[in-house]
């Protein structure tokens, strides 16, 4: 059997592309929001990734911290992100 190479950096950036001629022909901007509750160094660093794949899409993007979150809290913050 024999190694097939895949260019997975073109995968990405064709998938990327797609999604952004689809979102741009929905005609309304898409918003991806994400939030985070605490400061785990790994969480804010796939929400960073998100901010950038997002814009890469034509998205806008914000991001929520919620340091010492309760439940209700965050469950609030959803709904708001939710309307």
């Amino acid at each position: 059997m024999t190694a097939t190479i895949v260019d997975g950096k073109g995968i990405a950036a064709a998938i990327t592309e797609n999604l952004r001629v689809q979102i741009e022909a929905l005609g309304e901007p898409l918003h991806l929001a994400a939030l985070s509750i605490g400061a785990h160094e790994g969480t804010l660093a796939f929400v960073k990734l998100k901010q950038k794949a997002a814009h890469a899409a034509g998205m806008t993007f914000s991001s929520y911290k919620l340091d010492g979150a309760d439940q209700e809290e965050a469950a609030s913050t959803l709904r708001y992100l939710a309307d």
